[in-house]
């Protein structure tokens, strides 16, 4: 009965190494195990134990590298696929699969639990303990790095009976409700499988795995090989985590051909620096692209690269057709110039812009320093707050902080528009009552003329009744004088003549008495006129009051719309504060958990507590 393949476990360091794992005394693993693997079986246990004293770790890898190489000459090839049993892992469906190795979701039948099974090709499995060492040196490049943006090793090893070496990581999913009510356990994504469509979610996703990155470099791993199909996200809390640290430690990969796409990693062949370089062509920085020496610096170009893929949809460099292997074509794009501006290709914010280009500058110098520093300008453009692209742009600040508080600068102008409607109305009334009272004062005035008119004429009208009573006195002396004249004939001419005189005399008293009375009629005439008008211009006045009465109205309700509005703002300002208070409450919860989290490193390290092999 054929034995069931399990696993090699071997102990991985969890610090920074450098890339050939070697002590502080210079002992290396390869060096080591060349050594032991040239002598015979007989004498090889007894020259590890002298070789690698006082270094158990060193011993355990160079012990599973010389068993691995045993298996690789005794051991019998395993198939894998679906419900293939590796050890006590169970394959239930591949995630994916790259250049040397193919990654599966795998069911954990010790601790039933799934987990993600990375298992080198079988190509890659004749070459014995240099695959299995290729397999461990990359996992212990990912297991020094300790972040929340960055796909956690568990172990690493080769399966005993012909198995392939693997790396076992985090499975990155997360469980989700099914549509029956059920939980269901749900895959997440890489972000070049993910739909990612809202600017500021891929800016947030890239800001992350920026993060990520940092906390590599801080434990002195460059990754070396970042692009969408490396970064990966969750499928509910849609985060990013930075998976296969494949380019971390020397690896070989297959060389491009007319069929590898340019968003591959491939090994391309020089005549210098150290030979070859490897990578992916569309989204190496351009000294890398060179052969130059690794360095921070390519990792942030490559971080740049891939928000500016997610931003258009594509890769910043498409192979032209030029040359009959698209990899090769794409890397003499690299190496030639920038890619073409990102907005000739799609519509982006000035600002994003901006901080794209500076994270793909040509020279490393001219790149942000670290990828924090990328991350940080990153969540301050999704904060809208001013960045280290932005400069001393003077209006870019106070359009900043509309953005920043809409709420508040929404309630402050309908305050502000509030009040000046409510002043604009005071004014209008203001003027209004002035035109009043200027119009009442005219109608007095007039009032006043017609008074005095009215006066005159019946001072007139008396005038005439006097001079009309006169008259009738007089014609009564004359009738008098007649009667005299009659009775005397001796006087008649003089009573003749005094009669014709009085007579004309009477009659231009009569003729002044009717002078009188028509110009009494005709003042009384203007002064009924007079009243008329007064009376119209009284009626306007009062039409025109009632008016000015509905505007105070009108300005009373402003008032009491102002005063809701102000109160609705000062609400709005209240909420604004408090959700401020929560912020800082939770701010200083996280912080004291990175204290404990701190404290319980340090105490730790001070145990001086060893891997076990």
């Amino acid at each position: 009965m054929r034995r069931r393949p399990y696993p090699t476990l071997v102990s991985l360091p969890t610090g920074p190494l450098p890339d050939r794992s070697a002590t502080s005394s210079g002992l290396y693993v390869d060096e080591v195990f060349a050594e032991i693997a040239s002598l015979p079986p007989e004498e090889r246990e007894e020259a590890l134990a002298e070789r690698c004293a006082g270094y158990p770790s060193i011993e355990a890898e160079v012990r599973a590298l010389l068993h691995a190489e045993d298996e690789d000459t005794d051991g019998e090839a395993v198939a894998i696929g679906r419900g293939a049993v590796l050890g006590r892992y169970r394959l239930e469906e591949p995630l994916g699969a790259g250049a040397t190795a193919s990654v599966w979701k795998a069911w954990d039948t010790q601790l039933t639990s799934y987990t993600a099974l990375k298992l080198l090709h079988a190509d890659r499995q004749a070459e014995g303990a240099a695959a299995l060492d290729a397999v461990l040196r990359e996992a212990r490049a990912a297991s020094g790095v300790i972040s929340d943006h960055v796909v956690r090793i568990k172990t690493a090893g080769r399966f005993e009976g012909g198995g392939p070496a693997f790396v076992e990581m985090e499975l990155c999913a997360e469980y989700a409700p099914g549509p029956d009510g059920v939980e269901v356990l749900e895959t997440g994504r890489t972000l070049a499988d993910a739909e990612l469509v809202e600017v500021d979610e891929i800016v947030r996703v890239m800001a992350e795995a920026a993060r990520g990155v940092e906390s590599a470099h801080r434990a002195g791993v460059l990754h070396r090989d970042l692009k969408p199909g490396n970064i990966l996200l969750t499928p509910q809390s849609r985060r990013a985590k930075v998976t296969d640290f494949g380019l971390a430690a020397d690896q070989v990969f297959p060389a491009p051909t007319e069929s590898t796409p340019p968003t591959a990693t491939v090994t391309v062949l020089l005549e210098a620096r150290d030979g070859r370089i490897v990578g992916t062509p569309a989204f190496m920085a351009p000294e890398q692209a060179l052969g130059h020496p690794p360095t921070r610096a390519v990792d942030v170009y490559a971080l740049g690269a891939t928000l500016y893929s997610l931003l258009v949809g594509e890769a910043p460099y498409i192979a032209s057709g030029k040359h009959a292997i698209p990899a090769l074509d794409v890397l003499a794009q690299v190496r030639k110039g920038p890619p073409p501006p990102l907005r000739s290709r799609t519509h982006v914010p000035k600002r994003l812009e901006r901080i794209v280009a500076k994270a793909m500058a040509r020279s490393p110098r001219d790149r942000y320093r670290t990828a924090a520093d990328l991350a940080r300008d990153l969540e301050l453009w999704r904060a809208n707050h001013v960045t280290s692209v932005d400069g001393r742009a003077p209006l870019v600040r106070p359009a900043l902080f509309v953005l920043r508080h809409r709420a508040l600068v929404g309630a402050t102008s309908t305050l502000l528009t509030a009040l000046l409607v409510f002043a604009l109305a005071v004014a209008w009334l203001d003027l209004t009552r002035r035109s009043l009272e200027h119009a009442i004062g005219e109608e007095r005035e007039r009032l006043e003329l017609a008074q005095s008119a009215t006066t005159e004429a019946e001072h007139l009208r008396d005038v005439a009744e006097e001079e009309r009573a006169s008259a009738a006195a007089d014609a009564a002396a004359a009738r008098e004088a007649r009667e005299r004249a009659l009775a005397g004939e001796s006087q008649a001419e003089a009573r003749s003549r005094e009669e014709i005189a009085l007579r004309k005399a009477a009659e231009s008293a009569r003729g002044a008495a009717e002078a009188s009375r028509d110009a009494a009629e005709a003042a009384a005439e203007a002064s009924r006129t007079e009243r008329d008008v007064a009376v119209g211009e009284r009626e306007r006045a009062m039409a025109e009051a009632r008016v000015s009465r509905e505007s105070a109205r009108t300005a009373e309700q402003a008032r009491a719309e102002e005063a809701t509005a102000r109160r609705e703002a000062e609400d709005e300002l209240r909420s604004v504060r408090m959700d401020l208070v929560e912020a800082e409450g939770r701010a200083a919860d996280l912080q004291a958990e990175l204290a404990r989290t701190r404290a319980a490193l340090d105490a730790a390290l001070s145990a001086g507590l060893e891997p076990t092999p």
